[in-house]
């Protein structure tokens, strides 16, 4: 039946968003006493009985075009909680503030947040779309944004690496389905062609479904020994990977390298590794298995907010409790980072899809935004001028550091 899971203001940030639609009775097997189920929240979170706040968002319609038949198990995490240091310079000589890079539009007519939107929206209903921000965000959405934000947008207390960016909405999701599948979407990257991509996330989205212990991670294939990325070199043989996985190239994960040295980089390009895209998909209950193997300490305060979460849901808590769980659970969360801190310890676990015959670029630097664009023949919006005040700044940046 159709149930609002989680009750929101009608005002709110004035952001325009939809609801979250249609969803199923929690049929995870728990059952929740009112007593109980409090001190059980409280006592992981440190909360005490009387802390309430809220902070609502107005719903509309999305007018986005969907996915033929959007799977209903299928949700897309939208990540854009980073604030993008190294773009900071040209940003503010450009545009004269600091808002994260993926609130930019530095080619075309759509914002960075915007491209990765619609590209969720082509994978998964958009009812079905997470998406999380960081704090100080919301003045940049509405700038950022050409169609109504779709889903949930949901918001971190503070930056704490991407490992909570990604577990935070998989907790949404879990509350919303217990059979959820994942399709994570980081919001700074630039990708072309978009349909062939989008069908490359769908093609995930089934093999996380069929692989139900797997993480199924999107590697792009270089074409430099990139030393700013992550890598994932593939394993040998085909055991566990079914005929499906396998025609369309997909192989196991023999081992995780994060941002090499040049040296390395050069010989991880030729053994046939390939950059970790961060895109990825997988069951919920997988990814949930494999952080409480990983980090156990980090799920088991997110363990505490699902269990609010459903006492929302079935009434037994106000609604207002909710962000003043997530604000105390954001308090005693160390920095952790998704790949080098789970995907690192899982290789195992995960299966790599190639992204072939796509440009793949995670717009980082000032200068690999200049080259994508310079390479497929498109102007940037923002004047060369700026480009050199970031050599600048680079420059004073490294005569700081000592490095001459």
């Amino acid at each position: 039946m159709r149930r609002r899971l989680l009750a929101k203001n009608s005002e709110g940030n004035g952001l325009v968003v939809s609801s979250y639609g249609e969803t199923t009775e929690n049929n995870s097997g728990n059952s929740f006493k009112e007593t109980g189920l409090m001190r059980r929240a409280q006592g992981s979170l440190g909360l005490a009985d009387n802390e309430h706040d809220t902070r609502g968002l107005r719903k509309a319609s999305s007018t986005r075009t969907e996915a033929a038949v959007p799977n209903p198990r299928h949700w897309g995490i939208v990540l854009s909680g980073g604030s993008g240091q190294r773009m900071q310079p040209l940003i503010n000589d450009w545009l004269g503030d600091s808002r994260p890079k993926q609130y930019c539009t530095f080619t075309g007519s759509r914002s960075m947040f915007q491209h990765t939107l619609d590209r969720a929206c082509s994978v998964v209903h958009p009812e079905h779309i997470l998406t999380v921000v960081g704090e100080g965000h919301y003045p940049y959405l509405a700038g950022a944004l050409s169609q109504p934000l779709p889903g949930r947008l949901i918001k971190q207390p503070k930056d704490a690496g991407t490992a909570p960016g990604v577990f935070l909405p998989a907790a949404y999701a879990l509350l919303n389905d217990p059979e959820a599948v994942l399709v994570l979407f980081p919001s700074d990257h630039f990708v072309q062609p978009e349909a062939a991509f989008c069908q490359l996330a769908r093609r995930a989205a089934e093999l996380a479904e069929s692989h139900r212990d797997r993480i199924i991670l999107v590697g792009a294939v270089p074409d430099s020994p990139e030393t700013d990325y992550g890598w994932v070199g593939p394993a040998a043989g085909a055991k566990r990977i079914s005929a499906v996985a396998a025609a369309l190239g997909a192989m196991n994960v023999n081992s995780f390298r994060e941002k090499p040295g040049r040296a390395e980089a050069r010989l991880l390009w030729d053994e046939g590794y390939l950059w970790n895209t961060m895109v990825i998909a997988v069951r919920a209950k997988t990814l949930w298995e494999l952080g409480r193997k990983h980090l156990p300490e980090m799920v088991s305060r997110f363990d505490a907010l699902l269990m609010v979460l459903r006492g929302i849901h079935q009434g037994i808590f106000d609604p207002k409790c909710e962000p003043v769980v997530l604000k105390r659970l954001y308090e005693f969360l160390a920095p952790t980072d998704f790949s080098e801190d789970l995907l690192r310890h899982a290789a195992d676990n995960c299966m790599l899809l190639p992204m072939r015959g796509m440009d793949w670029s995670d717009w980082g630097r000032p200068e690999r935004v200049a080259a994508t664009l310079a390479r497929l023949g498109r102007q940037p919006l923002f004047p060369f001028e700026s480009m050199e005040t970031v050599k600048e700044a680079d420059n004073h940046r490294l005569q700081r550091a000592g490095v001459r």
